[in-house]
């Protein structure tokens, strides 16, 4: 087992290293070009400091990987320091961690299936211990704390620190999956898990979020079509009932009472059978601006679905 972490660790260390590298590189040009815009301004010599950088972030990410087969505590990083000693932490370098934990956190999320694989087939090694992003050595906030604990003794302001932050990255972190692809190749040609379906694992994890979303849909899942279309229709026409009746209570364009009407035109000399005629007529004409209302609202429906 240590021999096979061995190979891994010397495979992943060297290709990080490399990205981190062109990190510190890109980030030089890009310090020394904002430095360019103020007269007088010295730029720290980061390039200089390169080689003692990388060797510092070798051997701590060494570390992490060293204690998968060892009983070696981890290190303790500043995100884990309480909030009793984070006064003694230098203000700058903590605005350089609160960044990287940003970072760690959206490549995380970016949901690396080779960092799956990655885990799933290292955890096979181990009968008693489990591996997770707690002591994954390539984990992203691993990484992450070894190159902020390598860059520290440079004692640089925030804001070049949080220039090399952002070009660590884009080199590093956006090409993990390579680094985690190349670390997973190792483990399969030593015969770990060689025939790992993550595609399978994938759909089981998909299943049980399936099975959460169709518990508030479950309703509406058996219904057939044919069934959600009717009970589409008869929800619209209650709706457009409702409005109608609103509407004609509402006393928009509504007839008088034929009783009413019969005692008013009465005083007034009017015929009965000609107020009822003019009565019904009203009537009709009622019921076609309501039947004529119900369909321009039920229109509007129908577009807006």
């Amino acid at each position: 087992m240590k021999e096979v972490i061995n190979k891994v660790k010397f495979a992943a260390t060297k290709s990080l290293t490399r990205l981190v590298m062109e990190a510190l590189e890109s980030a030089t040009l890009k310090i020394e070009a904002q430095a360019m815009q103020f007269a007088g301004s010295q730029p720290p010599p980061i390039r200089d400091e390169s080689p003692g950088i990388t060797e510092r972030f070798l051997q701590n990410l060494n570390t992490y990987f060293d204690q998968l087969t060892s009983l070696k505590d981890a290190p303790l990083t500043v995100a884990e320091l309480d909030s009793d000693n984070l006064t003694l932490v230098d203000h700058d370098y903590l605005e350089a961690v609160i960044a990287m934990e940003s970072m760690v956190t959206h490549t995380r999320n970016s949901d690396m299936k080779q960092y799956i694989s990655f885990t799933a087939r290292l955890d096979s090694l181990f009968d008693n211990r489990q591996i997770d992003e707690t002591n994954n050595p390539l984990d992203p906030e691993h990484i992450g704390d070894s190159f902020n604990e390598a860059v520290r003794p440079l004692g640089l302001k925030a804001h070049y620190l949080l220039t090399i932050a952002r070009e660590f990255n884009k080199s590093v972190f956006h090409n993990l999956e390579t680094v985690m692809e190349e670390a997973n190749g190792i483990l399969i040609d030593l015969d770990v898990l060689p025939n790992l379906d993550m595609k399978a694992r994938n759909r089981a994890l998909q299943k049980k979020r399936m099975e959460k979303e169709n518990i508030a849909n479950e309703a509406i899942s058996k219904a057939s079509p044919k069934d959600r279309t009717e009970d589409l229709f008869e929800v619209m026409q209650t709706l457009v009932k409702g409005l109608a009746v609103n509407t004609i209570n509402s006393g928009q364009g509504t007839p008088a009472p034929a009783s009413q009407t019969g005692a008013t035109e009465s005083a007034q000399g009017v015929q009965g059978n000609e107020l009822e005629k003019i009565g019904q007529l009203g009537k009709i004409a009622d019921e076609q601006k309501a039947q004529a209302l119900q369909q321009s609202q039920l229109m509007d429906m129908l577009t807006n679905i």
